[in-house]
């Protein structure tokens, strides 16, 4: 548990620095979600022995002592790393046949703009309008097709806003 003391004004913080930066949330009843950003090449996590929670430490030294508060507040083992991937959007292939993919599966974006689950919510609600009424499985393709045309700019435009802004971030 971590409380800072301005709690009560500022529920989001984001601390921003060169090639990194950590964000933090209140959770509520005296706890903080908290999640940093460093610019690792593709693969690195698989040769990293060093505990995460040492390195983010040693890697956001000098930084603001409420970060360094949050650190220490925080038990090394529930510190995970995860590697963020992104791609550029699909042009095809969203559907085949009889199956149709939504969300990350079709469009995955970085979580700076906080649009995965929203944008999965989106393409569900599409999906549920274009397949109301449908009285056979042959008009699936036809309407598959249409959702894929529907949500394909709006989802592409998320994906390169999310690149963008992750890049200007890390980068």
């Amino acid at each position: 548990k971590h409380t800072p003391d301005d709690i009560s004004s500022v529920a989001y913080k984001v601390f921003l620095g060169q090639k990194q930066y950590l964000g933090c949330t209140d959770c509520g009843y005296g706890w903080q979600h908290w999640w940093a950003f460093l610019p690792d090449p593709p693969g690195a996590a698989a040769s990293d022995d060093e505990p995460m929670l040492d390195r983010l430490k040693r890697e956001f030294d000098g930084w603001s002592p409420e970060i360094h508060d949050l650190f220490d507040a925080t038990k090394p083992e529930v510190v995970k790393r995860r590697d963020l991937f992104d791609r550029l959007p699909m042009w095809k292939g969203w559907i085949d046949r009889n199956v149709a993919l939504l969300g990350d599966a079709c469009h995955p974006t970085m979580p700076n703009l906080g649009q995965g689950g929203a944008m999965a919510i989106e393409d569900a609600y599409v999906l549920g309008k274009e397949l109301e009424g449908i009285r056979h499985s042959d008009e699936l393709g036809e309407r598959f097709e249409a959702y894929e045309k529907r949500r394909f700019l709006r989802a592409s435009i998320a994906q390169f806003l999310s690149r963008n802004g992750s890049d200007l971030l890390v980068d």
